[in-house]
């Protein structure tokens, strides 16, 4: 069908949420794919005209990009996390739909990640492009649970115009949650499928990431909000090395 469907996976976000369906307005329906959330995120969900809610178990964020994608109906698709909203200028290009008129069926927009209210300007944060506009036929999702994207089929990608901003952590405690149970946990379990680990990675990667975060990217630009996050991330990138060691060392010991 002709026509732009939005889609958002969400899991206990009623204090994000209206930002990122605020942001759809323009799109014919949003299809929101909860995981059974408890704090009312499903009935702040259905408040929107536009909005249909669908709940299924969480199967990993590949998985349901592909349930979503089988559930809308319009010929178009823009999706979001639900702690994304889109600004001004990215809700303008989506309102004109000009874009269903040229030969790209794909485009790219770039992601401000904002920390602390910030926006961090450096550190290898931005521009960080993704696809998120795209024609249900040119698109096929690639990658693993965690980190997947999007991947053109036939088609040369665009330029969406504005940003998609992104408030991905409420605050430290939230980060170290997010980074320990959800990336970490599954990006060791990829890592350690992929190779060994011993105690030089588990020193020296950290200790890179943290490097190349604050310095060569220069993220203490970004005052101590840079910093904190270069840090953050050089403990998120420990966990993964150490939960692949953790996985790899237990099934070692199962062949035994």
């Amino acid at each position: 069908m002709k026509g732009l469907s939005g889609c958002i996976i969400t899991h206990n976000e009623v204090e994000r949420i209206s930002g990122a369906l605020n942001s759809l307005s323009a799109c014919d329906e949003v299809v929101v794919l909860d995981h059974f959330s408890t704090d009312g995120t499903p009935e702040l969900a259905r408040q929107f005209a536009n909005v249909r809610l669908i709940q299924k178990p969480f199967l990993g964020f590949r998985t349901q990009r592909e349930i979503l994608l089988s559930e809308t109906q319009c010929d178009w698709i823009v999706y979001l996390d639900s702690d994304e909203q889109l600004d001004s200028e990215a809700r303008n290009f989506l309102s004109s739909r000009s874009f269903m008129e040229t030969t790209e069926k794909a485009y790219r927009i770039p992601v401000k990640l904002f920390y602390f209210n910030r926006w961090l300007r450096y550190g290898g944060w931005y521009p960080h492009y993704k696809i998120r506009l795209f024609h249900r036929s040119h698109i096929r999702f690639q990658g693993a649970e965690v980190h997947e994207f999007a991947e053109p089929i036939q088609t040369s990608v665009g330029r969406w115009s504005g940003n998609i901003n992104h408030y991905s952590f409420k605050n430290i405690t939230h980060q170290v949650q997010k980074y320990n149970q959800v990336y970490s946990s599954n990006l060791g379990k990829v890592t350690a499928q992929k190779k060994a680990v011993g105690l030089g990675t588990l020193v020296t990667r950290p200790l890179y990431a943290f490097f190349w975060k604050y310095a060569i990217r220069l993220g203490f630009l970004d005052g101590i909000p840079g910093f904190i996050m270069a840090a953050n991330y050089a403990h998120y990138t420990f966990l993964k090395y150490a939960k692949a060691w953790e996985v790899r060392d237990i099934h070692a010991e199962k062949r035994v």
